[in-house]
């Protein structure tokens, strides 16, 4: 594994993720906050510690991934497939989950899913763009 490579995707995949957060949270904050954080008992003033360590760690995990199931594509269609696929594997079961804990709408729960898949998956096509094409293994 080329370290230096992994560490440059995943601060990719970070940052990624992070720019996708502000683009696509903030015009819905009342909205998410009005019906899934309020239902929840929660606030959004709480610690970034925490956040930014997930985003880290989501960032570290599929930096260590991504180059495992490339499939020989350009790293555009890869990344975005790649990020949209692991997304889809954590949103759903993480609002769905949290969605039985506390009584939020199915709608909101939706459109959580749909945000969280979209955030990754701007993490995945910038994971993708570092790792550029590579040259798959034979198996």
């Amino acid at each position: 594994m080329n370290i230096k490579k992994y560490l440059l995707a995943a601060l990719a995949g970070g940052v990624g993720t992070s720019v996708a957060y502000v683009i696509l949270f903030f015009p819905l904050n009342s909205y998410l906050e009005r019906n899934i954080l309020v239902p929840a008992g929660a606030s959004s003033q709480g610690s970034t510690v925490s956040s930014t360590v997930a985003t880290i760690s989501m960032a570290l995990i599929m930096a260590y991934i991504y180059p495992k199931g490339y499939e020989g594509g350009s790293p555009v269609s890869e990344g975005l497939r790649f990020g949209i696929l692991i997304g889809l594997l954590y949103g759903i079961p993480l609002t769905l989950h949290f969605g039985s804990l506390f009584p939020i709408s199915f709608g909101a729960l939706l459109l959580w899913a749909l945000i969280e898949t979209l955030k990754t998956a701007a993490g995945g096509l910038a994971i993708g763009l570092v790792y550029g094409r590579m040259e798959q293994t034979k198996e």
